[in-house]
Order: structure tokens, then sequence, then C-alpha cells
């Protein structure tokens, strides 16, 4: 999937034609092929080392293995279809704390099998109708013993909404389901390497959006305002070269977006002086400092 110019030379992104007609969206399968040749390029570039990835909360970098538990994925009932296709059946958990009914290290099955009695809140249905199913939030939380008078989904809406009586919330907080790892870290993990994920809605934290900046603020400058002018510029965009992106001015990003994380994880000043040095940091759009372009 990495991009190929016009001289042969391969890149580390990625380019495509996004839309329904076209050449598809980005899912959590194209960024999972996508970091998969970028983390192949790594050991043939650098045998001797251990990747490390810094990772936002980007659309699809939560996206889950094939049968890992995940809320998002069930219903509140038995089985249930997205998108026009079944849902897929979740494999077994292994409870991670006390629960009122099933204590630590029980194992639930999140699947009706065979032999399985039918759902306490649908006893009528035959075995045909949900052996092989989702049991569904609502079974999954009694089972636990969980489930409680007044539970929906979300528990209300605006300032009415109570988490306690949302399944989704008081499901999705258990540690089966909460600490399961992504599909990205698993790659990681593979590949003998690290990750972390920077903190939610601190995009100033993030290497990638100092890069994405600096590609479209270049773009905009050579913008002759047409389709074809930006199908040219984008991926010239991204070369190393002084104006866009030279291994220098990447380096300094790197080192202005640690900054950022380091001031959030380490001072965690407050008051006046907080505001004073949010201020100092928060832009992610300024120019790096010259003294970091060492």
């Amino acid at each position: 999937m990495l991009h190929n110019d016009e001289h042969g030379q391969y890149w580390s992104y990625h380019l495509f034609e996004y839309g329904k007609n076209k050449e598809g969206y980005w899912t959590g399968l194209k960024m999972l092929e996508h970091m998969a040749d970028v983390l192949d390029m790594l050991t043939v570039l650098y045998p001797d080392r251990a990747p490390v990835g810094l990772f936002d909360w980007s659309s699809c970098h939560d996206c889950l293995e094939v049968g890992a538990p995940s809320v998002k994925r069930m219903n509140l009932g038995v089985g249930g279809v997205r998108n026009g296709e079944e849902l897929a059946p979740m494999d077994a958990v292994t409870i991670l704390e006390d629960t009122p009914k099933l204590p630590a290290g029980t194992v639930q099955h999140l699947t009706f099998r065979r032999g399985d009695p039918p759902p306490f809140h649908s006893p009528h249905l035959r075995p045909a109708e949900y052996v092989g199913k989702l049991k569904g939030m609502r079974q999954v939380l009694w089972e636990r013993g969980l489930l409680v008078k007044g539970m929906t989904k979300t528990g209300g809406s605006g300032e009415e909404q109570d988490l306690r009586k949302s399944m989704e919330h008081v499901l999705g907080e258990q540690k089966d389901f909460k600490e399961v790892d992504s599909s990205l870290v698993l790659l990681m993990q593979r590949h003998g390497g690290g990750y972390l994920m920077l903190p939610k809605y601190h995009c100033e934290c993030s290497l990638i959006e100092l890069v994405w900046g600096r590609a479209k603020d270049w773009t905009r400058k050579n913008c002759t305002y047409s389709l074809e002018c930006l199908r040219k510029n984008v991926p010239l965009s991204f070369r190393s070269e002084k104006d866009r992106q030279a291994v220098s001015v990447v380096q300094g990003y790197c080192k202005k977006a640690y900054t950022h994380a380091l001031m959030y994880r380490e001072t965690r000043v407050e008051g006046p002086e907080g505001k004073k040095t949010y201020k100092k940091y928060k832009s992610h759009r300024r120019p790096t400092p010259k003294e970091w372009r060492q």
C-alpha cells in the first residue's frame, strides 16, 4: 500500500482517491495494511532497532481484532444486524474483577452455545433462533449480576443521563472489555515494538498533526485551485525537501510534540501559572523554534 511515485520510488505514506465510487474509505483494515508495510520498511532499514509508535485517537486507531469483546459491536438483545450483515460472534472472556454473580477468573461466553438455555428476557426462543449468536449486552450484564432495573443502552441523554443505568457504559467499563488491546497495538507487539497512546483531545502532542499541517501549508501556497494540481501536489508536499518535510524540520516537530506531552505529564501546573504555561505550548501550528532544528 506504500505510495509509488513516477520514478518508481516508494514512500511511507498511502495515497488513494477517497469516496464511495472511487477507492473507498479509510478503514481499520487499510490502516493495518499500511502500518504493516511501514513496519516492514523499518525492519529493512533498521534491523537492529525496535519500532516505537506514538498514536493519537484518530479514526480506526482503536479498531479491534475479529472476535474481541466490544460493546460497539453488540446490540442490547440477541444477535443483530449492522450494515446489512449479521453481527459476528465474539470470543469468550475471562472476567478480571469480581461481579455480583461471577467472580474474577470466570470464563464467560459472549455467544450462545449449543445446550445453553434461551436468553432470560426471551425464554420463548427456540435454539435455532439464538444458538451461535451474540448474547447481547442485556444478557451479559444479567449473567454478571450487573443488570439493574431501568437500564437502557445509553442511560438517557443530556443532563438527565445516568451512566450507572447505561448498559453500554457499565459493560464497557468492565476490565475484560476496557483493557482489550487494539489491532494496531497487537501489530506493534508482533513486530517486537512498543507503543504509546497520546492523550485524547490534545492534537498538539501528535507529531503527525505538525507534519500534516506543514504539508497542507505547502500545498496551499503552490495551489492553482484545480483537482489535477491537488493530485500532483499532495504527494510532493511530503517530500524531504527544505521547504517541506526536511529531516531537521521533522526532528524539530518531534521535540515540539514531546515537549507538549512532557509539560502535561510532569508539570501539571494549575491556576494563572497553568494558563501561562498552556498558552506557551498549546499551539500546534506555530513554526518549530529554530533552536530545536539541530
